[in-house]
This record gives C-alpha cells, structure tokens and sequence, in this order.
C-alpha cells in the first residue's frame, strides 16, 4: 500500500486487496486506521515525513472475518520526493 503525506491511501497492490478484501478503489483515500487494526503505522508514517528516515516494521493484523492477529504483515515506511 502506498500512501500520502497525509496518510490517505494512493495505491494498494493485489495481495494488499486480497488481504483486506477491498478493493483499491473502495479504500482509496483512507487513513490505515480507516482500513485495518493494528499497530499506529499513522504515527510511523508522521515521522517519516518529518524525518525524512526510513522505518520499517512487521506485525500481526487484525483483517475483517478473521481471528485477531490471524496474519502477518510486513511493512516499510520510506519518504519520497
């Protein structure tokens, strides 16, 4: 997934898709918090664009119909010009 400065959603691949069942189009635009529980990637994605510094993280989420923590999900936070 790919998102803004503003932290609202631009891109989401095919996987990301499936994992959240939603399509881009339905999510395009939303906060993470709008489309999944779990850990404060807003938070991650502040700091980057006032660091300028790469994060990256790796994290059980909670995805709609299925257990809490039911899958893993890798992720990374990089700024871009």
């Amino acid at each position: 997934m790919i998102y803004g400065r503003d932290r609202k959603l631009l891109r989401a691949n095919d996987e990301m898709e499936r994992k959240i069942e939603h399509q881009e189009d339905d999510v395009h635009g939303l906060r993470p918090s709008e489309i999944l529980e779990g850990p404060g990637l807003e938070g991650r994605i502040d700091h980057v664009v006032a660091t300028g510094e790469h994060d990256s993280l790796e994290c059980y989420v909670k995805v709609p119909g299925e257990d809490p923590g039911a899958r893993l999900g890798h992720g990374s936070v990089s700024p871009q010009g």
